[in-house]
C-alpha cells in the first residue's frame, strides 16, 4: 500500500518528477501524490487494484496516465486539477469510477484530454461511472473525434434520464457518425440482446 498523503505536498513545494511504483502494490490511498506539481511521469504496477480519492489531485505537469490492467476502482477526483493531462488509458477490468474524476471541490478543471483509450471495453464489462463523472465525459469529450464512441456506450449502459437525454442530444449533433458508431459497437462487441435492441432502435431513429 502507498499510504494516505505519503508524498502529498500541500504546504511546501514537491520536487518529485518521476515515480515508478513496484509490483506487489495493490492500493494507492487518498491524497497519496496530491499537489506534486512537478510530477510528469508515473508508472503504475499491474498489481494495482485501487486508487483512492484525490490520489493525483494537483499533479499539474502530468501529461499521460496508463491505468494498469488489474485496476478495479478509481476514487473521486483522482485527477482533479491535472490540467496538462492529454491521454488516459482505462483498463477493461475497471469496475467503478468515483464522482468528479477530473474535478473536485470548488475547482473547475480546464482539461486538455485528447485521447481516451479503453473506456468502451470497461463499460461493456460493467464499469459504473458516477453520474457527475458521466456528465463530465458527455459535456467535455464529445468534441474529440473518438469520443462519440464513449458517449454511445454511456447511452447504452447508464441509467438515469439526465444522462440518457444528454447522450441523445450530443449524438444528434452528428447522427450519421453516431449511426456508424452504433453499428460498429453491434458488430465489434459481444453484447446482450437487450443492448442490441437499443442499438437497432437508435439506428432506426437516426438513420
Amino acid at each position: 500500500t502507498i499510504g494516505e498523503s505519503s508524498f502529498s505536498e500541500v504546504e511546501s513545494e514537491c520536487v518529485i518528477e518521476e515515480v515508478a511504483i513496484p509490483e506487489g502494490v495493490k492500493i494507492i490511498e487518498r491524497n497519496a501524490f496530491s499537489a506534486c506539481e512537478k510530477l510528469t511521469s508515473i508508472h503504475l504496477p499491474q498489481s494495482l487494484e485501487s486508487i483512492g480519492d484525490f490520489a493525483f489531485s494537483g499533479c499539474e505537469a502530468l501529461k499521460e496516465i496508463v491505468l494498469p490492467d488489474n485496476l478495479k476502482t478509481l476514487g473521486a477526483s483522482v485527477f482533479n486539477r491535472c490540467t496538462s493531462l492529454e491521454r488516459i488509458v482505462f483498463p477493461a477490468k475497471l469496475k467503478s469510477i468515483g464522482e468528479n474524476l477530473f474535478t473536485g471541490g470548488y475547482f473547475s478543471c480546464q482539461m486538455n484530454v485528447k485521447i481516451v483509450d479503453g473506456l468502451i471495453p470497461a463499460m461493456l464489462n460493467g464499469c459504473k461511472l458516477n453520474t457527475k463523472t458521466s456528465m463530465w465525459f458527455l459535456e467535455n469529450l464529445w468534441k474529440d473525434e473518438n469520443s462519440l464512441k464513449e458517449i454511445a456506450v454511456l447511452y447504452l449502459t447508464q441509467s438515469g434520464t439526465k444522462v440518457l437525454a444528454q447522450a441523445e442530444l450530443i449524438l444528434w449533433r452528428n447522427p450519421e457518425q453516431a449511426v456508424c458508431i452504433m453499428k460498429e459497437l453491434k458488430n465489434g462487441y459481444k453484447l446482450k440482446p437487450a443492448t442490441i435492441k437499443k442499438i437497432d432502435a437508435f439506428v432506426e431513429k437516426y438513420a
